[in-house]
């Protein structure tokens, strides 16, 4: 919770340690692994993605499709198939402000900016 609202107040590095003081305390973490994506480089981001994705079964489901897009995306490279998977998770939980922004943003990267301007 502290790397969250760490991460809210743009204290990035600051929540960056807050995550990795996580999975150090509990490497079975999956979403803690799961939030140092962006906080990291990208080989790192590449290896906390794939710890997230191998525990994304021990994760409620929301957390669990938010895992899958992030793999799907990145190293999948579908950015098409990441989108229809945050729509799925947003049908049943349409209150997740983050994955409506990181949907704006898929959208934006396939030049679906019709749909973007929807989310927004």
């Amino acid at each position: 919770m502290e790397g969250i609202e760490l991460g809210k107040k743009f204290y990035t590095p600051e929540a960056k340690a807050a995550f990795q003081k996580a999975v150090e305390l509990d490497s079975n973490f999956a979403m803690a692994y799961y939030r140092l994506l962006p906080m990291t480089d990208p080989a790192g981001s590449r290896q906390a993605l794939q710890k997230a994705w191998h525990l994304r079964s021990r994760v409620a489901e929301k957390e669990r499709l938010q895992i899958e897009a992030a793999y799907v995306e990145r190293i999948g490279n579908n950015p098409s198939e990441a989108a229809k998977i945050l729509e799925k998770l947003l049908q049943k939980y349409p209150h997740e402000q983050g994955v409506y922004d990181h949907l704006a943003l898929l959208y934006q990267g396939i030049y679906e900016f019709d749909k973007a301007m929807q989310i927004i």
